[in-house]
């Protein structure tokens, strides 16, 4: 049997147990793996600089490789994430609906685990412990896959969940780590393991993704992938406007709430683009553009490429940003819906009524006025840490916390009534 599918099973068995622990075990074992991770910090971080030299002898690019890295203040983060969610109300046992039937019975819809969630993920080893925190705060047992890059980090970081869990009376097998290898055969075997994962959840570029959609024979929850836009309209506050493109392109460009596509109406493309390609151009993006775009970035003598149709569509993860001038904010809303992800869409106006026809009429997770789309996040958004951000309609959508790890049960009390 296939290491994967081995340790779906020891995930599985472990799982009923997780889900009945009370609360406060699960909160416990949350907290110590948020003591480990600090108490092992410069192992962890040594771990970490193995991936970095092996990461940067592989030329991975410099978006993905600040993904990657790990120092001290980062892993104090994850701690405090951790300590974070281990506060948060239990999301399980939660009566969303109930009524007494005319014939005396008693039905409720409860909370309830999903059982066993797996993860596959690439460069993106603070996944490991968000997962595992939001899991067992859940109820659920979790089996992780990450990929080659962050190999010795994920490593890491399991082995203090792990050891969080025996501390805590709880089954280590609720946590299991998938090693990579080469032929991404433990991948396949995990997609398929029907009957022993209930939920799937990918965390990378849009091609793990969609490999995971197509062959996976277990549900799976999309994440992620983010073609994000800022769209300028005609009475946008120039101010606003610099400030809030430029901190969506530029201050972590490598991350899928990252803005990639710029859009402006035409009759404020004078007036607005010339300051914020500026801006852009001094936080190193290469631009490309329409005809227009193009023209008032030569007046501006800012450097501008020709954007091609796929420019329109695609996730950078980088310092790149394409730029196209509409007509308004309806042709806005047809560019984003048609070229978009679902994931994150923002609008910069002081029109109240331009603002309210972009928020109705964009269909993402979430829409922005006036805000960088680099918010969305779990951790700011209040939930204390995401597994994910959910792109698509079904169970989830937008940031994931802990409650969107749960399913729900009907609960029927009765005193012998039959029917």
């Amino acid at each position: 049997m296939s290491e994967a599918r081995t340790k779906a099973m020891l995930a599985r068995a472990a799982a009923r147990t997780l889900g009945q622990a009370p609360a406060a075990r699960r909160s416990a074992a949350i907290r110590a793996a948020a003591r480990l991770i600090r108490e092992r910090t410069d192992a962890i971080a040594a771990a970490n600089a193995h991936d970095m030299e092996r990461s940067r002898g592989a030329d991975m690019p410099a978006p993905l490789l600040d993904r990657l890295m790990l120092d001290a203040s980062r892993l104090e983060a994850i701690a405090s994430c951790l300590e974070e969610v281990s506060r948060q109300e239990d999301p399980l046992g939660h009566v969303g609906w109930g009524r007494t039937l005319d014939s005396g019975v008693r039905v409720e819809r409860v909370s309830v685990p999903m059982g066993v969630v797996a993860m596959i993920y690439e460069a993106r080893p603070n996944v490991t412990a968000d997962a595992f925190g939001l899991c067992v705060r859940a109820g659920n047992a979790c089996v992780l896959k990450g990929g080659s890059a962050a190999r010795e980090s994920c490593m890491a970081l399991a082995a203090c969940c792990k050891d969080a869990l025996v501390e805590a009376g709880l089954p280590a097998g609720a946590v299991q780590y998938v090693d990579d290898d080469a032929e991404h055969t433990q991948t396949d075997e995990l997609v398929r393991a029907a009957g022993l994962v209930d939920v799937l959840i990918p965390r990378g570029g849009a091609s793990l993704i969609r490999y995971c959609v197509e062959n996976a024979t277990v549900p799976v929850i999309e994440t992620g992938t983010g073609n994000c836009h800022i769209y300028l309209h005609r009475d946008a506050n120039l101010g606003k406007a610099v400030d809030i493109v430029t901190n969506a392109k530029c201050s972590r460009p490598g991350v899928c709430n990252a803005a990639e596509s710029l859009l402006v109406d035409e009759v404020a493309a004078e007036r607005l683009l010339p300051p914020v390609l500026a801006a852009l151009s001094a936080h190193g993006v290469a631009l490309v553009g329409d005809e227009l775009a193009r023209k008032v970035a030569a007046a501006a003598q800012v450097p501008m490429g020709e954007a091609c149709e796929d420019d329109w569509g695609r996730e950078y993860l980088d310092l790149k940003m394409s730029v196209r001038c509409v007509e308004g904010v309806a042709q806005a809303i047809e560019h984003i819906n048609r070229y978009g992800t679902g994931h994150s869409e923002a609008i910069v106006s002081d029109s109240y009524e331009a603002c309210e026809a972009f928020l109705a009429g964009v269909d993402a997770a979430v829409v922005y006025a006036n805000a960088s789309t680099r918010f969305t996040d779990g951790g700011v958004f209040g939930l204390g840490g995401e597994i994910g951000i959910s792109t698509q309609k079904l169970h989830a959508r937008g940031p994931m916390g802990a409650a969107a790890l749960t399913t729900t049960k009907y609960v029927v009390r009765g005193d012998g009534q039959l029917r």
